[in-house]
């Protein structure tokens, strides 16, 4: 059986407090004997790695920080991309890159190539060679290629990745991407429910959390907070005369949609749980949630419900 590392490493001490936290977030992903696949561009089908249960993450390489590092090894008209990459990755500075059991690298420039011939110096890992045309000839040589890199996980973590695993971890990433897409719907509302700002920080922030699966959840019982709050503050406007019936309707439907996305979110969190936990009874585990009797997941909420907190009523004059 494969060996998992575990222990964290001497220049933890050195990185700032939202470093720190993720170092303890995947290394308790870790502990409970998770693989984790670290990938580096989208090429990657993470359906496969997921059908075996494994934790897939994306690595650090949005940062000029490490360059300096990495220009020790590599050349250095190389482009920022590659050595920022490499650099996190040589110094330890990427907690992810550090637990990765595999990273999963693609032919996509002669850059990473290099990069990842380094890499594999202290790495395992294991490259995607892409085709480089649109024709029939090479969708059969990248599913060539999807099939070997499917045996290489099976015999590295000594698994067996099934046709129903698979299609499971399929329909629960169609899923995901529906809730994404109805979350999206909610832009074209004018004016706009949430910044772009606000978005590009969930993505940004959603990179040091590990706990995916019960994410969602604490998400859903925040919209539902919100609106409830929402629909009472309209009720009181509506009684002052302050608020029309038609605007009511379209905060009705803007309310609905919110909760529609909570949802989608809470499905898919609970099938991201049943992953790990065949066993898992799902009303069982929702209604335990509801009743408070999870003292974690309630400290989230609050967490979220105070961020995301609509403030209090202007007092009427």
């Amino acid at each position: 059986m494969v060996e998992l590392k575990k222990e964290l490493p001497e220049i933890f001490e050195e990185f700032a407090e939202q470093r720190k936290n993720s170092f303890l977030a995947i290394k308790e992903v870790k502990e409970k004997e998770i693989p984790v696949v670290g990938v580096f561009c989208t090429y990657l089908p993470r359906e496969i790695p997921n059908a075996m249960g494994a934790a897939v993450v994306g690595l650090c390489s949005v940062s000029d920080e490490t360059i300096p590092d990495a220009e020790k090894d590599l050349p250095r008209n190389l482009c920022p991309l590659i050595k920022s990459s490499y650099g996190f990755a040589k110094t330890d500075k990427c907690p992810f890159f550090y637990f990765s059991d595999v990273v999963v690298g693609e032919t996509t420039c002669d850059g990473k190539k290099k990069m990842y011939e380094f890499m594999s110096e202290f790495k395992d890992v294991f490259i995607l060679e892409l085709p480089h045309k649109q024709t029939e000839a090479a969708l059969q040589y990248w599913k060539s290629e999807i099939i070997r890199f499917k045996e290489y996980l099976e015999k590295k973590f000594e698994v067996e990745i099934t046709e129903e695993k698979l299609r499971e971890a399929v329909r629960i990433s169609n899923e995901g991407r529906r809730a994404l897409k109805d979350f999206y719907e909610l832009m074209k509302l004018d004016p706009a429910p949430v910044k772009g700002e606000d978005i590009q920080k969930m993505v940004q922030g959603s990179k040091y959390r590990f706990d995916f699966a019960t994410t969602p959840g604490v998400v859903k019982e925040v919209i539902d907070k919100i609106n409830k709050d929402v629909k009472k503050r309209h009720i009181k406007r509506l009684r002052k005369g302050k608020c029309t019936i038609e605007l009511g309707l379209i905060l009705s439907d803007v309310a609905t949609n919110y909760e529609r996305v909570s949802d989608h979110c809470s499905n898919i969190a609970v099938c991201l749980i049943q992953m790990q936990d065949s066993e898992l009874e799902a009303h069982s585990y929702m209604n335990h949630l509801k009743d408070g009797e999870d003292l974690s997941f309630e400290k989230q909420v609050e967490v979220f419900a105070e961020k995301y907190n609509l403030g209090k009523e202007k007092p009427s004059k």
